[in-house]
This record gives structure tokens, C-alpha cells and sequence, in this order.
């Protein structure tokens, strides 16, 4: 298989997961008057879902440059692939749950969101610092055509 579709695959997993973290921004109801106000309340969900974002993003940029190592991949490379995205996939819930309680709650419960949220983050940051290991059939970014191996799908 090409490496374009397995990296097209996780483009796709990226997206939903981008997507789901708009979600937690509601559109105020009944705020005749004062749907400037409204919309400033929910500063906590605005900042969740951009800090969010920018971890996704490096994430991407990250997974696409290893990718674009890959000339072709096999069936103990996409489940590689899928182990990276499984804790990305569940980043829309420790980001909502730091966005609820920034607010309105007591102290305990905002130190535990925001635990809750570093722990996730430090979880991703380990990965992104983690050497990928590649398998000795794959050229490196050094190797192509003239190690008689395809290039990389761009």
C-alpha cells in the first residue's frame, strides 16, 4: 500500500478531532441584549479549543514529515500509525473538561481539570519527543530512487 493513503487516513482522523473541539462552543440562547456578554462567558471554551488546536496541529506537522519518509507501508506500519492516534482522538475530552470548570466551581475542581488537561498534554509531548522507529526496509530521508527503492508519495 502507498504511504499517501495511510497518511490520508490520519489527515482524516486529525480533522474529526479538530472538528469535535468546535463543538464545545454553543451558541447562546435567549441572550437578547446581551449576546456580546454571552459570547465573552465562554472565554474558557475558546481558549480549551485553541491550545487544543495548536497541539494538533504540531502533531500533524510531526506525523506528515514522518510520513513523507515512508515510501510504502505494510500492515505493521498502519498499526503503528494507528497507536499515535488513539490518544489524539480522545483529546476533545480532557480539553472540555478544563474549559467547564475554569468557572463557577470550587478550586479542587479547577486543579483537577487542569492536571487532568497537563497529563494529556505531557502524554503527547512524550510521543512527539520519541524517535520513531522505522523499519530497516524503509528508505530515510537520505535514500530514494537511488537506493533502488520508489520515492515517496507527495
Amino acid at each position: 500500500m502507498s504511504s499517501g493513503r495511510l497518511q490520508a487516513f490520519s489527515d482524516g482522523v486529525l480533522a474529526i478531532v479538530i472538528t469535535l473541539l468546535i463543538l464545545d462552543i454553543k451558541v447562546p440562547v435567549d441572550a437578547h441584549g446581551h449576546l456580546g456578554r454571552d459570547l465573552a462567558d465562554q472565554w474558557p471554551q475558546y481558549a480549551a479549543c485553541l491550545s487544543a488546536f495548536l497541539v494538533v496541529v504540531i502533531i500533524w506537522l510531526n506525523h506528515h514529515a514522518t510520513l513523507q519518509l515512508l515510501a510504502r507501508t505494510d500492515h505493521r506500519n498502519q498499526v503503528l500509525n494507528l497507536l499515535p492516534l488513539l490518544p489524539v482522538s480522545l483529546l476533545p475530552w480532557p480539553t472540555a473538561v478544563p474549559a467547564e470548570y475554569a468557572r463557577d466551581v470550587t478550586l479542587a475542581d479547577q486543579r483537577v481539570a487542569v492536571l487532568l488537561l497537563r497529563r494529556d498534554q505531557q502524554r503527547h509531548n512524550a510521543h512527539l519527543h520519541r524517535p520513531v522507529a522505522l523499519p530497516a526496509a524503509v528508505p530515510g530521508p537520505h535514500a530514494g530512487p537511488r537506493a533502488g527503492l520508489p520515492a515517496a508519495d507527495t
